[in-house]
C-alpha cells in the first residue's frame, strides 16, 4: 500500500480495522487493504489487547499501517471511536477484522464516481459469505432507513469531519452504527449510492447474532424521531420474525438463502 499526501485530485481515505482475538481473520483484512490499487490511503488498526497472536500479525504488517494501538476498550463502538480520533483523512471507512474489500479496485472504483463531491456519505453494496457461496445484497434507498440498516457499514464511506463530530453513541451496544447513520439522515446530510460492491463480509456478525437486541435498540432510536403509527406494527413484525428464525437450524436457513437468492450468487 502506498501512502501519499492529500492532493486536490485524490481524496485521502482512512481505513480503520477494529480487532480483538481474531488471529484467523486479521491477516485477510490486512491483505485486502494492502492490495488496494487506490494510492491515497492511511490504514489504522485498533486492537483490544488481543492475546491469541493477533497483535503479532499486526506488528508484522506495521510497514503498511499508519497507526496502530493495543489497549482495553469498552466494546466495539468505543474502539471504533478511538480509530476516528486518529484519522487524518478526507473520508473514512471501517473494515473490521474478518471482513474484506470486494476486490483490489474497490476504493478506486468508488472514488472515480461522480457522486463523491456533492455527498457526505457514499454507500454501495455488500457480498455476504455463506458456505455455499457469496450472495450480493443490494443497498436500499436511504429513505427506508427507518426500517433498519439500508446498507452495510463496511460498504459505507463517510466524510471524516462528520465522523469526528458525531461519533458512535456508546449508549447503544448493538445499533450505534444505525443511530449514527439515522442521525446523519435526519440532519439532512447528503447520502449517495454508488453501484459498486464495496465489501465482502461473513454472513453473521456482532449485530446478526444479537438480532433481537439490535432490533429493540433500532426501535428506540426511530421512535424518538418518527411520529407515524407505522413504526409500531413494523417493528413488532420484525421481532416476531427474528424470534421465529432463531428456532430454525442454521443449515436449514442456509439452504433457504441458497434457493431464494440463487440469482444473486457469485
Amino acid at each position: 500500500m502506498r501512502i501519499i499526501e492529500p492532493s486536490a485530485t485524490l481524496s485521502k481515505v482512512s481505513i480503520i480495522t477494529v480487532v480483538r482475538n481474531d488471529v484467523n481473520g486479521i491477516q485477510k483484512t490486512i491483505n485486502s487493504v494492502k492490495n488496494q490499487t487506490y494510492p491515497n490511503l492511511e490504514y489504522i488498526v485498533i486492537d483490544g489487547q488481543s492475546n491469541d497472536g493477533t497483535l503479532e500479525i499486526v506488528k508484522k504488517n506495521s510497514d503498511i499501517i499508519y497507526k496502530w494501538v493495543s489497549a482495553p476498550d469498552n466494546g466495539l463502538f468505543d474502539a471504533m471511536n478511538k480509530g476516528i480520533e486518529l484519522a487524518t483523512s478526507n473520508w473514512l471507512i471501517f473494515m473490521n477484522s474478518g471482513h474484506v474489500f470486494y476486490n483490489t479496485q474497490t476504493i478506486a472504483d468508488v472514488f472515480n464516481s461522480e457522486l463523491i463531491n456533492p455527498h457526505d456519505i457514499i454507500y454501495g453494496d455488500v457480498a455476504y459469505q455463506f458456505k455455499f457461496g457469496n450472495i450480493i445484497k443490494r443497498a436500499s434507498a436511504v429513505s427506508t432507513l427507518w426500517k433498519g440498516m439500508s446498507f452495510s457499514h463496511q460498504s459505507t464511506f463517510i466524510k471524516t469531519r462528520l465522523f469526528k463530530q458525531f461519533k458512535y453513541n456508546l449508549n447503544y451496544k448493538f445499533a450505534s452504527d444505525f443511530d449514527l447513520f439515522y442521525n446523519l439522515y435526519k440532519s439532512k446530510y447528503q447520502f449517495g449510492y454508488v453501484n459498486v460492491v464495496v465489501s465482502k463480509r461473513k454472513s453473521t456478525g456482532n449485530t446478526d447474532s444479537n438480532i433481537i437486541k439490535s432490533t429493540l435498540e433500532r426501535y428506540r432510536i426511530v421512535k424518538q424521531k418518527e411520529k407515524t403509527f407505522e413504526i409500531y406494527p413494523y417493528y413488532l413484525f420484525l421481532l416476531i420474525k427474528y424470534m421465529f428464525r432463531k428456532l430454525i437450524p442454521r443449515l436449514v436457513l442456509e439452504k433457504y438463502y441458497q434457493i431464494r437468492y440463487s440469482s444473486r450468487m457469485l
